[in-house]
Order: structure tokens, then C-alpha cells, then sequence
């Protein structure tokens, strides 16, 4: 019997029919709808792992139920699927809270990693979470500073923090970062303030030998 269970929805009866056959094997229990009218009514009816929803349906717009799932359901996972994306719907996507904005067609490699990046995300002890930073404090700023970080950490977007020097940016970082989908990959913090400017495209993406004076290898 399938532990997880997926709800789908798109308009496009051979998307829906591609995503379940490719989860079905890995033991994931595939709920389908074609509008958003049928995936409200599942979402009523079940508790599921995550969701993979179109953008545009016929009776309105995927990223609507994005938004209806980020304040119902902050625990649900949901990625965007569509043939009509640009940079502008994609960051609207990850502002809303999806965690992913995939453009089609895509390839079954993408399907796949964006379905364990679901799976991990839905896990009742996330990657990571032994060595999880902790934020000290109980008051109603606090609070809203770990669920601000708790929905963070499921989006794929960059993230600015701002804030006074020793208020705890980094802590914070560090806490998004172990929350999310890649909480087993490094977490690399850079003093940027002690980086040349002339300097600071080299040092983070690489130069070639003789690019500038001590430069040598590439």
C-alpha cells in the first residue's frame, strides 16, 4: 500500500497520465484532477505529500491554489508546471511558496528530482534537522521569525536578510538552509565585506591564470 499520496492537477489528460505513471512505481498514490474545482474538493477529502499543480486551467489559475495552500496548508509541498512560464510567473510562483517552477515539456530526470525534493520536504524529520541552528527566544516577533523561516525554506528563491550587525543574519541563514531540501549539501558562508570589489566576481566564480596579479593557475 502506498505511505504517500500526490495530487496532480492539469487539464492535460497525457501530463496527468505521465507524472502518475512515473510516481506510481515509486510507491506513491496518485490523485488527479483537471481544474481547480476538483483539487479543492481533494484537498477536502485527503491528506497528501505533496502537490503538482498547472498553471493555467480552465477555471482559473494554478498559482492560486499555491497561495490557498501556503495559508491552509503550510506543510503541503506544491511545485508549478506549465508551458506558458517566464521569470516573472516562476518568482511569483516561489513568493507564493511553491517550492519548484518547472517548465514543459520537461525531462522524466527533472520530474523525478523534483519529486524527491518533495518527499524530503514532506518528511516528519527533515535532512539535517539533528544539527538545525537554534533561535533563541519566545515572543511574537520570535515566532514570526521561525515561521517566516519555516516557509522560506521551501522555496527555491534567493533570499536577502537584512538587519543591524550581531542581530543573527547568519543564524538565520543557517536555519533556512537546514530546513530545506538540501539541508545535506554545505552550507558555505562568505564574508563579503572582506572581499575586494575588483575581487569579488573572481572569488566566486572562478579566474584564469594571469586574470590579475597572484593569479596563477587557473
Amino acid at each position: 500500500m502506498a505511505s504517500h499520496k500526490a495530487l496532480i492537477i492539469d487539464d492535460e489528460s497525457h501530463i496527468r497520465e505521465l507524472i502518475e505513471m512515473t510516481l506510481t512505481p515509486l510507491g506513491i498514490q496518485c490523485f488527479t484532477a483537471e481544474d481547480l474545482a476538483q483539487a479543492y474538493e481533494l484537498l477536502k477529502k485527503h491528506q497528501f505529500s505533496f502537490c503538482i499543480t498547472d498553471m493555467r486551467l480552465p477555471d482559473g489559475n494554478g498559482l492560486d491554489l499555491v497561495a490557498y495552500i501556503q495559508k491552509n496548508l503550510p506543510n503541503l509541498p506544491a511545485a508549478v508546471i506549465t508551458a506558458h512560464g517566464n521569470v516573472e510567473s516562476a518568482v511569483e510562483a516561489l513568493k507564493l511558496g511553491a517550492f519548484d517552477f518547472v517548465a514543459k515539456p520537461f525531462e522524466l530526470s527533472v520530474l523525478r528530482n523534483l519529486v524527491n525534493t518533495a518527499m524530503r520536504m514532506a518528511s516528519d524529520e527533515p535532512i539535517g534537522s539533528e544539527n538545525k541552528p537554534t533561535l533563541l527566544g519566545r515572543s511574537a516577533a520570535m515566532d514570526r521569525v521561525r515561521t517566516l523561516i519555516h516557509k522560506l525554506a521551501r522555496s527555491q528563491a534567493p533570499i536577502l536578510i537584512t538587519g543591524e550587525s550581531g542581530t543573527g543574519k547568519e543564524l538565520a541563514a543557517r536555519s533556512i538552509h537546514a530546513s530545506g531540501p538540501r539541508a545535506d549539501k554545505p552550507f558555505v558562508p562568505v564574508n563579503c565585506g572582506a572581499i575586494p570589489e575588483h575581487l569579488m566576481e573572481s572569488e566566486f566564480f572562478g579566474y584564469k591564470k594571469g586574470s590579475f596579479t597572484g593569479a596563477s593557475q587557473d
